[in-house]
């Protein structure tokens, strides 16, 4: 079902659970980036958040990670000696692991201090914009950038895959149709 203003309270209530916790987790499967998040004391990652959106990292002052570092070529690679193309076309592939500067920024800089990012806050507004803000003064930005029914963003306790918030570019879609 597509969000309505008195559909906001569940919405709110799912994303609720996200306060108090910690990222454990970050992956990249092409361009979907894969948030997984734990506020239990094993810290398995028992809320996951699944992006294809623009997003970016901030630390108040500066971007840190970005949608588009992922179509970045990774530190110490020389554009000029990449075979860009060839007769059967392109020949770099961003979306293989390590090939870009998004997983770069990842594993140097996210993945060793993964544990100082504690959920304080979240927002989002009516268009399924997400903003998560972190006890370290870092925050993450999702911003719905299509107009198409292609999903956004995906937020559900992964003890409960029927129960989830979807968002596209067409609205807030709670629950599986």
């Amino acid at each position: 079902m597509i969000i309505k203003e008195f559909d906001m309270d569940y919405a709110k209530k799912m994303l609720v659970k996200m306060k108090g916790a910690k990222f454990v987790n970050i992956e990249r499967y092409l361009d979907i980036i894969y948030f997984y998040f734990s506020n239990e004391e094993n810290e398995y990652p028992h809320l996951e958040l699944n992006v294809c959106c623009t997003l970016s990292l901030r630390d108040g002052k500066n971007v840190i990670l970005g949608w588009g570092d992922l179509f970045r070529l990774p530190s110490g690679v020389n554009r000029k000696d990449i075979p860009w193309s060839d007769e059967t076309g392109l020949i770099y592939d961003f979306t293989v692991q390590g090939s870009n500067m998004f997983d770069e920024i990842i594993d140097r800089d996210i993945m060793p201090n993964l544990h100082s990012f504690i959920v304080s806050e979240y927002s989002f507004n009516e268009l399924g914009d997400l903003m998560i803000y972190f006890k370290n003064g870092y925050e993450l930005l999702f911003r719905i950038d299509v107009s198409a029914t292609r999903e956004c963003w995906r937020y559900f306790d992964t003890r409960d895959y029927d129960t989830f918030i979807a968002v596209t570019g067409q609205g807030i879609h709670l629950d599986a149709e």
